[in-house]
């Protein structure tokens, strides 16, 4: 199990900080679309599938690519301790918080200002891929930056 330390309890409650992923990338694991913290990101996996999906292994590798991209963005702010928590935290961003249907990939993303964005299944906002879900969350510069991102991580 990767270290609980630095996060309060009911942080410790909502992240599944058992499951591989968390060690392996990074990634906050939630059983719940709520993100229970300022992360810069998180992947919901549910317990059972039904309307919502387990993530595959290549998703979860996208999704640690995203969360290394997001800290590329002048509004991330990560704390002074972040090397040190066992999760990517970033108060200066809006989590989202990606979840996978059978047909779509979703997201609820926490803001400052407005209610919270939940494009759910009658949303024109359902994305094919994870990728286009990811794109969809950043800003027009940010999206225009990924490939190049991406391109470099490759390398």
């Amino acid at each position: 199990m990767v270290s609980t330390d630095g996060f309060p309890e009911y942080v410790v409650k909502a992240v599944d900080f058992e499951h591989p992923w968390v060690a392996k990338y990074r990634i906050p694991v939630t059983a719940s679309i709520f993100a229970p913290y300022p992360f810069t990101a998180c992947l919901f996996v549910p317990s059972e599938e039904g309307i919502y999906l387990k993530p595959s292994e290549e998703d979860a590798q996208l999704m640690a690519r995203f969360i290394q991209f997001k800290h590329t963005s002048p509004y991330s702010f990560l704390p002074a301790n972040a090397a040190d928590l066992a999760l990517d935290v970033d108060p200066g961003v809006n989590t989202v918080t990606f979840a996978r249907m059978p047909h779509s990939w979703v997201y609820r993303m926490e803001t400052w200002t407005m209610q919270t964005l939940f494009p759910d299944m009658t949303s024109p906002f359902v994305f094919r891929t994870l990728e286009e879900a990811m794109l969809h969350s950043v800003s027009q510069t940010q999206r225009d930056q990924w490939d190049d991102f991406m391109d470099k991580v490759a390398a």
